[in-house]
């Protein structure tokens, strides 16, 4: 058998993200963790069924406002899975705000990860919300430790 790999990666934005980037108001019936404790318990089974194991790159607010969905996500870092950040808020301009306000989208995202993981690891990888980077961007995530971004990815809408 020939041996193939793959990167197999998930961006855990909760949905208001999705309704946010087209001007709309999210229902009210949709339970506001519903990717965290409906989607991601799903994801972590597939992936176990079939081996994979995956980086998620997670919301650091989602963490605050859903202890069903961290405890998931301590469970799943501690079977291998990686954790990575896709900031504290997912603003769609996080390339564009001052360096203070990258810092705190960066550095908060950051600490509630490394709280989630098992050793205390920090997180290696990074994802921006709309994909958009800059200079200063990556002079932050270089100070906070990150060994890779993952943002590239040609989208035009963004």
């Amino acid at each position: 058998m020939r041996l193939r790999l793959a990167s197999v990666s998930v961006d855990l934005d909760p949905l208001r993200c999705y309704y946010q980037i087209h001007g709309q108001e999210p229902p009210a019936d949709i339970p506001a963790q519903v990717i965290l404790e409906r989607a991601l318990p799903r994801l972590l089974e597939l992936f176990d069924r079939f081996a994979i194991k995956a980086t998620f790159f997670v919301v650091g607010e989602d963490l605050a406002q859903s202890a069903a969905g961290s405890a998931l996500l301590a469970e799943a870092a501690a079977a291998g899975h990686e954790l990575g950040n896709h900031s504290q808020t997912h603003p769609y301009d996080l390339a564009r705000l001052p360096r203070p306000q990258l810092e705190r989208e960066i550095g908060d995202c950051h600490a509630a990860l490394r709280r989630l993981h098992p050793q205390g690891r920090p997180p290696l990888g990074f994802r921006a919300p709309g994909y958009q980077l800059s200079p200063e961007l990556f002079d932050v995530l270089e100070a906070h430790g990150y060994r890779y971004d993952s943002s590239m990815w040609p989208c035009p809408p963004y």
